[in-house]
């Protein structure tokens, strides 16, 4: 990377899929002005990773892949932990979030849909 250069951050098909998934969830169970919020507050969330791309926790269900997946979690509501999955491509200065995997799903999951 670049020195001073931020990272690109791209949220692919499938995660994008998986965002209006939870949103789904977070409109049922809140109103539509907290359930708007907690909306933004997720897609924003990632973010912080265009100056900060190590900063998630290294994702230990899929070590043995290559592209050396991350995540980061977001804790909205007890009921609203996602799990914000990503890797890294550094020779493009790219972050690709591939999932936004909510908590009350099972981890082994993560491998079948990353």
């Amino acid at each position: 990377m670049v020195e001073g250069k931020e990272f690109e951050v791209i949220i692919t098909s499938f995660a994008e899929k998986a965002y209006f998934q939870v949103l789904e969830y977070v409109y049922e169970y809140h109103t539509p002005k907290k359930a708007e919020k907690i909306a933004i507050e997720l897609l924003k969330f990632p973010l912080i990773l265009k100056q900060f791309p190590k900063m998630g926790t290294i994702e230990l269900i899929l070590e043995e892949r290559p592209e050396k997946f991350r995540f980061l979690l977001f804790e909205r509501t007890e009921r609203i932990t996602v799990k914000i999955l990503y890797f890294v491509d550094y020779e493009r200065n790219v972050i690709y979030i591939t999932d936004f995997f909510p908590s009350e799903m099972l981890n082994k999951k993560i491998k079948k849909r990353n």
